[in-house]
């Protein structure tokens, strides 16, 4: 989340507070997590997830790791892995592999 406040000014005071000719504009990028690479050869293998400014790359860690599908197992059980692993491939093959085709 990111907030930008401006304030009212004079019309003779407004060209030294906002040299520009206008309010500024927020604007933010970052690099705040691994993600997924749709054009990796095993998007979902983690271990070839990169660091990424790249918006849509983050949505889709978003859309994958966050709201994506879980296994009813606990995290604790040792088949939680390998469930995961085939409930996130048939995510991506339904929802993400037939837009890249």
């Amino acid at each position: 989340m990111i907030a930008l406040f401006c304030a009212a000014v004079k019309a003779e005071d407004f060209q030294d507070i906002y040299p520009q000719a206008s309010p500024p504009a927020p604007s933010l990028v970052a690099r705040w997590q691994a993600c997924p690479d749709p054009a990796a050869e095993d998007p979902l293998d983690e271990s070839g997830w990169t660091w990424t400014e790249n918006p849509v790359r983050h949505l889709l860690h978003y859309m994958l790791v966050r709201e994506g599908p879980r296994p009813a197992l606990p995290r604790s059980d040792a088949g939680y892995a390998a469930a995961l692993s085939a409930l996130r491939l048939e995510w991506w093959n339904r929802k993400i592999a037939p837009a890249l085709d």
